[in-house]
């Protein structure tokens, strides 16, 4: 975007140490994620349901990254008021968050009516977090110079790993649930409330009007406009599409079923069983313990995202990518023999590489070549069904394989490797553009670099 010709005022364009004031939004909504992918399940079996039914509630995730992230993308181009979504946002998240903390004493004592309002709140929480999460990336696009996005984006990596790790720390350290979510709701308000009070938005109309007739876009056309925008997008954000679908079909196995998975199959523990008895305080144990390692993995890909950038530069962004994902797969096929709880820590560590490409390759890929583009919100929002559309499969899926593998949730997990390792064989068809591409000997041509900086991969992308 080229904010000399926009008519954007040069007080609203950010520089300097501003360019995070962005990412700090972005802070809070990875801190949602993690809690949510931290206790989500383990919450919603202990009230009641099924394994087999759970993948089916986390339904809402990928349904609201289609329909939610999509539409609010859009919306916000064609009025290019960003911060309303944001606030709006950001209450509606902290009301999802503490009724579903607190669904057990709003419920009465009634097990189906605490679960009613579990999984409500539930999806009420996931559609309001994509009502952020979208905006926050379009904004950021606004007010920052092109040859400052690169900066731009390496700052909302650090927010994404600050984020889960802050998640998943709070996660760790308590088995009250209704505590670890009113902590969580009260940084997310914070982190989100800071960036709304600090960026202003840019004034004047970003999508013109020959691009959709009338002042004020349909709903129907905010509905289809990132639906056409899958099958227009550019043919790099298409091969990336295909590779990323592979790689969140893998990653959603572990948002739903991770923690579950340490605390029932690695401890050996029951979320069935009433609360203070032996099996029960294993299974917390185990969650907790999950939570310890989700947060391992959180800083270890904080400290793998500096490296990486040089480490594609050396070898291909291609190389790192590929070797990620296989990574990624044989970690996940390795749960079917974990045993304790030690191996599942080593399990969790070995995928902050995949974690640190996954949520950063495929979206350099995208805001690279959508930086000038003025449907950018639309494209984005496209993009972004490269994660939500596989979410929706392992979501129908999981359950079934579960029972399938006589009730192991490791069965769901290996299957997601399996996934993954197709996703690393795509990656050979995915053109790298040329402002991400640096061979061996040449040097780096690209805008960053005409500006003497360094070109940075840290791009951000979300966990929904």
């Amino acid at each position: 975007m080229d904010l000399s010709m926009s008519g954007v005022d040069p007080e609203w364009v950010l520089s300097g140490w501003r360019l995070m004031l962005p990412a700090v939004a972005f802070i809070g909504v990875q801190l949602a994620w993690a809690i949510q992918i931290g206790y989500a399940t383990p919450q919603l079996r202990t009230l009641g349901i099924s394994d087999a039914l759970v993948g089916v509630v986390w339904l809402a995730g990928p349904l609201s990254g289609i329909i939610v992230q999509p539409v609010v993308g859009v919306w916000s181009d064609h009025v290019r008021e960003r911060r309303p979504f944001l606030v709006g946002g950001v209450v509606c998240t902290v009301t999802g968050l503490l009724l579903f903390s607190n669904a057990n004493t709003l419920g009465g004592g009634r097990r189906d009516v605490a679960l009613g309002i579990a999984i409500t709140a539930f999806w009420f929480m996931d559609f309001s977090i994509n009502v952020i999460q979208g905006p926050i990336r379009a904004l950021m696009t606004d007010v920052v110079p092109p040859h400052r996005l690169a900066r731009a984006n390496s700052y909302f990596a650090v927010a994404a790993g600050i984020g889960k790790t802050l998640g998943y720390t709070i996660g760790g350290i308590s088995t009250s649930v209704p505590l670890i979510f009113g902590i969580s709701a009260l940084l997310v308000a914070l982190f989100v409330l800071v960036t709304v009070a600090l960026v202003k938005d840019a004034p004047g109309p970003l999508v013109v009007a020959e691009e959709i007739p009338g002042t004020r876009p349909t709903l129907m056309q905010l509905v289809l406009e990132p639906f056409k925008a899958v099958f227009s997008m550019p043919r790099e954000l298409s091969r990336a599409f295909y590779v990323q679908f592979c790689a969140f079909f893998a990653w959603f196995a572990t948002f739903i079923y991770l923690t579950h998975w340490i605390g029932q199959d690695v401890a050996g523990g029951s979320p069935d069983k009433p609360v203070g008895s032996n099996e029960r305080r294993t299974f917390d144990y185990g969650v907790r313990m999950g939570n310890v390692g989700l947060a391992l993995m959180a800083i270890v890909s904080i400290v793998i995202g500096p490296v990486l950038p040089m480490l594609m530069k050396r070898v291909g962004v291609r190389t790192v990518w590929v070797f990620s994902l296989l990574l990624m797969g044989a970690s996940m096929i390795s749960t079917l023999w974990v045993t304790k709880i030690w191996q599942a820590l080593i399990v969790l560590s070995t995928l902050a590489v995949p974690l640190a490409t996954s949520f950063t390759i495929p979206w350099a890929i995208a805001t690279s070549t959508l930086a000038d583009n003025p449907k950018r919100g639309a494209y984005l929002g496209a993009f972004n069904m490269s994660q939500s559309l596989p979410e929706i499969l392992t979501s129908l899926l999981g359950g079934p394989i579960i029972l399938l593998g006589h009730g192991r949730i490791a069965a769901s997990l290996a299957t997601g490797g399996f996934v993954a390792w197709i996703g690393a064989a795509l990656v050979t068809f995915v053109k790298v553009p040329e402002s991400l591409h640096r061979s061996r000997n040449q040097p780096l041509e690209c805008e960053e670099a005409q500006h003497g900086e360094m070109l940075d991969f840290s791009d951000y992308s979300e966990i929904d």
